[in-house]
């Protein structure tokens, strides 16, 4: 079953997670606990990691930390530079009235760029969540783009060599984030102009900004510039990082066709919170539905496929889905 996929687990899924209501439904795991459970999921070859990587628990010594991650059989897939968690990033990261985060926030992704080149990771990557918006007139789009553009020219051009990936995503923590969508994220990286600045796809956040997903990884793909993916569930209203497969089934299926067909070969991470679940139990279910839904997206008939979708044949593309599908 698909054992050639590159699979990497977020570290996000084992930490303390509740909501306004419970601020904690259990307790986070160590970076032991963490290391030891995602080692022991079959099939499982990486890690997604935050920079600095002291925020997982792991040693400042980018060299020392790669071989804790390496003595359990692990490898650091992509490494996201972490400038959101906490009050002084309220007002954006690259887009931040403050001089100093802004600085910050650009040597903070630089290092990640050093860290990911260190570690052998495919990419580092940024999130700009904090980086929107909230009230008409609030900020000035203009300058906002501008100091997008000119901040990402500077940390990509420290590490050319090295890829950046950029997570897109429509909304939350900001009722608006400036970075919201496939056509969005590829607008600003032909404007960066940067050969090694692409697109790390979160299919929940495509969910939540109304995408279809594969549409979205077809038009990266056909850019070149699909460095990451993401996978995760959501009811298209809010990023709750459910169970791979448990909603939108057959538009996942969809998604994992089209990026075999244009030849993927990047990571599949898991993007997914335990909130009330048991985080073994509920990545291991996740990994086991990616794994369902590419074989059965590997099992589908190619040529009668091009041909009813050469005239649109929706009742014939999909009997034949749910006849692989069933079978």
């Amino acid at each position: 079953m698909s054992e050639d996929m590159k699979i990497s687990i977020s570290g996000a899924g084992f930490s303390s997670s509740g909501d306004w209501v419970c601020p904690g439904y259990r307790d986070g795991y160590s970076i032991e606990q963490f290391l030891e459970t995602v080692a022991s999921i079959p099939g499982v070859n990486g890690v997604d990691m935050g920079f600095p990587l002291s925020v997982h628990g792991l040693p400042d010594d980018v060299l020392k930390a790669g071989e804790i991650v390496r003595s359990y059989g692990l490898q650091v897939a992509i490494i996201m530079g972490v400038t959101w968690a906490g009050a002084e990033w309220k007002y954006g990261s690259l887009t931040s009235p403050a001089p100093a985060m802004r600085a910050q926030t650009i040597r903070i992704h630089q290092q990640a760029l050093e860290a990911a080149e260190a570690l052998g990771a495919s990419a580092a990557a940024v999130w700009f969540a904090h980086d929107g918006f909230d009230y008409v007139l609030q900020v000035d789009y203009r300058r906002h783009w501008d100091m997008l553009v000119d901040g990402l020219r500077e940390i990509t051009a420290h590490r050319p060599n090295v890829k950046l990936a950029i997570e897109y995503k429509a909304k939350d923590p900001r009722h608006f984030c400036h970075v919201a969508s496939m056509g969005t994220c590829l607008m600003l990286i032909e404007e960066v102009g940067a050969p090694n600045l692409g697109v790390l796809q979160d299919v929940g956040h495509s969910l939540i900004a109304r995408e279809n997903m594969a549409e979205s990884a077809s038009l990266a793909m056909r850019k070149g510039r699909l460095f990451h993916t993401h996978w995760n569930e959501n009811y298209r209203s809010e990023d709750v990082d459910m169970m791979c497969g448990t909603v939108h089934i057959w538009e996942t299926i969809e998604c994992l066709y089209w990026l075999d067909q244009m030849g993927y070969d990047g990571w599949y991470g898991f993007d997914v919170i335990s909130k009330r679940e048991d985080p073994l139990r509920h990545i291991t279910e996740s990994v086991t539905a990616i794994r369902q839904m590419r074989d059965i997206a590997r099992r589908l008939d190619t040529a009668l496929l091009a041909r009813a979708q050469q005239e649109q044949d929706a009742v014939t593309a999909l009997q034949h889905l749910r006849q692989v599908a069933f079978s």
